[in-house]
């Protein structure tokens, strides 16, 4: 699921990297797309990512790809030093998964073009994990300074 949100952006931003600059017009048609695809997505929510985790929702509000995850765990079992970790885990998991996944993919974008579309645009990517009883547990955030 994390992999397909990725592609998507990857596939919109390649028809978009060839100047520096990005029209209005331009920029409107992939938020355009980029919106009608987390209204896709989530009639297919939630979804189960691994054991413990649920996609619950994606959206796509101001330049930055939101989505909402449930872990499957009471967050006030874990201490704020376990807590802390687990945040840093999931960040480097998801930077390290987003820049494999550019270099390896044939989305027909270098990571410096996509770096430079997401600049240029402003866009983000955020995921707020909740555990089972829907306390916020923390948020992890990707911008282009992460590729």
């Amino acid at each position: 699921m994390k992999r397909l949100l990725f592609a998507i952006v990857c596939v919109l931003s390649s028809m978009l990297v060839s100047a520096q600059t990005i029209s209005a017009k331009e920029k409107a048609v992939v938020r355009l797309q980029l919106i009608n695809f987390c209204k896709d997505m989530n009639q297919q929510l939630p979804a189960q990512v691994d054991e413990i985790t649920t996609l619950n929702s994606i959206a796509f509000i101001n330049w930055t790809m939101l989505s909402t995850y449930t872990v499957d765990m009471d967050s006030s079992d874990v201490s704020a030093e376990d807590m802390a970790l687990f945040k840093s885990c999931m960040h480097d998991g998801l930077k390290e998964m987003a820049q494999k996944m550019l270099a390896s993919g044939s989305y027909q974008v270098t990571r410096s073009k996509f770096r430079a579309f997401m600049k240029v645009v402003g866009l983000k990517f955020r995921a707020t994990y909740k555990d089972v009883y829907s306390n916020f547990m923390f948020s992890v955030l990707l911008d282009y300074t992460d590729f």
